[in-house]
């Protein structure tokens, strides 16, 4: 048996009525992917007393949500309280710059404690300011290999059940999978995938993400056929990315995020065309509520790219002005690796790459 107060302290309250069993069993789905019924947890608690023992199976369900939830009693309960009231704070503007920034040093506090993530992620994941401010404002990249974290991001997908979460979720998971080289995830996450849909009313990083798996994931799997098809649809859907004054076009994210998908896959000059049409049909905008790291990250993915053609004075130009301070949290371990690449190529003292590959289990850059 598992020590029902160490489970109370996990779950984050004492288990006491019907409510409490049907929010645990949920939990312990979200963080295991395992099935324990409300009812049995009413037997396990006490709260119906009859003679039915509970199974080893159950039993080990409890012990893995308890096991995948350890040392949280190493977090101040302080400030976990704290974190909770501040999403529970009313935004009244989902645009709110202010409130998006606090948000991300929130963020930032969360992904330095990993015993933070495994205590809040119950409450995140069902929050709406949280599922927004910080699951999907804040895609953590460097952590896409962590196990924890990809679990907080599948209980955030189940617990807002929407097409667009789901997409979300999973193309993260084909990201992860394909950065670390592990095809047997890949096939399984694309999977899921595939069976949902995209349409122009999606924001475009959500379309973006979907087009981009596919394009990994035929590349990984060495489907020319596909690749290509998909390549003309990545091309496609661009033509329909909104553009000009809409709120959102403040930033190319499509492009951004399609450009960083070619450079992965070596087709350079796919991702040089989607460069020329961010310079041609968007007006950067600094005060946009965009984090600033988005464009020093866009701005190493052009250097990547010119040097990658042959445009090397032009790569130089732009490499000299990329600050590593700017680059956000979110994905500063993920870009840092092409960074170290053109150090390296330009003939600069480079930093650790193998280091960087050993952080983030990217095994994709092993060999450049």
């Amino acid at each position: 048996m598992v020590d029902k107060n160490l489970i109370c302290e996990v779950f984050g309250k004492d288990i006491l009525n019907n409510s409490d069993c049907i929010e645990l069993s949920n939990q312990i789905w979200l963080t295991t992917g395992k099935r324990i019924s409300a009812t049995t947890l009413k037997r396990y608690f006490g709260i119906i007393k009859d003679r039915t023992f509970i199974g080893k199976s159950s039993i080990d369900i409890i012990k893995e949500y308890v096991d995948n939830n350890k040392s949280v009693d190493k977090v101040s309960k302080t400030e976990i309280q704290i974190i909770k009231d501040f999403y529970l704070i009313e935004v009244t503007n989902i645009n709110d710059y202010n409130y998006q920034k606090a948000c991300g040093n929130i963020a930032k506090r969360i992904f330095s404690n990993e015993n933070l993530l495994l205590h809040l992620r119950g409450f995140l994941s069902k929050n709406n300011s949280a599922q927004i401010y910080f699951f999907e404002r804040f895609p953590m990249i460097d952590m896409l290999s962590n196990e924890n974290y990809l679990k907080s991001l599948r209980a955030y997908a189940y617990s807002k059940k929407t097409s667009e979460a789901f997409i979300y979720y999973n193309s993260l998971r084909v990201f992860s999978a394909f950065l670390q080289q592990n095809e047997e995830l890949l096939k399984d996450a694309f999977q899921k995938l595939k069976k949902l849909q995209i349409n122009n009313s999606f924001h475009p990083f959500i379309q973006a993400r979907y087009i981009a798996s596919h394009l990994l994931y035929y590349f990984m799997v060495k489907d020319d056929k596909n690749l290509l098809k998909w390549k003309a649809i990545a091309f496609d859907v661009e033509l329909k990315i909104a553009r000009g004054n809409s709120p959102l076009a403040y930033f190319p994210m499509y492009q951004y995020i399609l450009i960083d998908t070619f450079n992965l896959l070596e087709d350079y000059e796919s991702s040089h065309e989607l460069i020329k049409i961010c310079e041609f049909d968007y007006k950067f905008n600094y005060a946009s509520p965009i984090e600033p790291g988005y464009y020093e990250s866009l701005d190493l993915m052009k250097a990547f790219c010119l040097f990658k053609l042959g445009y090397i004075k032009e790569a130089k130009r732009i490499f000299k002005r990329i600050s590593l301070n700017n680059l956000l949290f979110t994905h500063k371990k993920y870009f840092m690796i092409f960074y170290t690449i053109l150090q390296k190529e330009f003939g600069l003292k480079k930093s650790n790459l193998d280091c960087l590959i050993a952080e983030t289990n990217f095994l994709y850059f092993k060999n450049h």
